[in-house]
């Protein structure tokens, strides 16, 4: 259930605060939120991350590293299969969600250059995805819509990863937590406002 709160506006940038709850019961145990049990306060956007594997931006490379590709330096699939289950090798590519006004976009990483990053679209769409990396962890990201309105998303939230392999070995590769969400910071409208 969605209850809207207020929406500011300013020329083609609009932002929604809605208040929305999830039926799905309160377990023993659960913690309320800041605003109560099942209740999120949504406002602004956030751009956030499914980390599939090893975050795509400590990778060598954003190419999809198979066999094919001749990134990992084997040509053998049973191989390049062990190598990511040791994970010295990423077989999948993060998958990254922008949420903006009342939009989605979805998205991958495609290569690193420099401080900057290429990303592709997973659906058709005019939106321009921007992200910044100078170092080894994404700082943010700018999304400019269609009518020039950029959403700017520079605080972060970390995920750190707690794994408990009894019968496996595991190689973490010294990375156990990554940058899961960026938070809107603001929005710059093409007036200026």
């Amino acid at each position: 259930y969605n209850v809207p709160l207020w929406t500011l506006s300013s020329g083609d940038a609009e932002v929604s605060v809605v208040l929305s709850y999830t039926a799905s019961g309160v377990r023993e145990g659960d913690k309320p939120g800041s605003v109560g049990y099942n209740w999120s306060l949504l406002s602004g956007g956030m751009v956030t991350r499914v980390c599939r594997g090893m975050a795509d931006e400590r990778r060598s490379d954003f190419l999809f590293e198979s066999p094919d590709a001749g990134v990992t330096g084997t040509t053998d699939w049973t191989e390049w299969g062990k190598k990511v289950s040791r994970q010295e090798v990423d077989g999948e590519n993060d998958i990254f969600t922008a949420g903006f006004g009342n939009r989605r976009v979805h998205f991958m990483i495609f290569r690193k250059t420099g401080g900057n990053m290429e990303v592709v679209p997973l659906e058709k769409t005019n939106v321009k995805i921007e992200g910044r990396c100078p170092g080894a962890d994404i700082t943010g990201w700018t999304v400019t819509d269609e009518n020039g309105v950029k959403y700017i998303y520079e605080v972060t939230e970390w995920t750190t990863r707690v794994l408990q392999n009894e019968n496996i070995s595991y190689k973490p590769n010294g990375e156990t937590s990554f940058v899961s969400s960026w938070y809107l910071s603001r929005i710059e409208v093409p007036n200026g406002e």
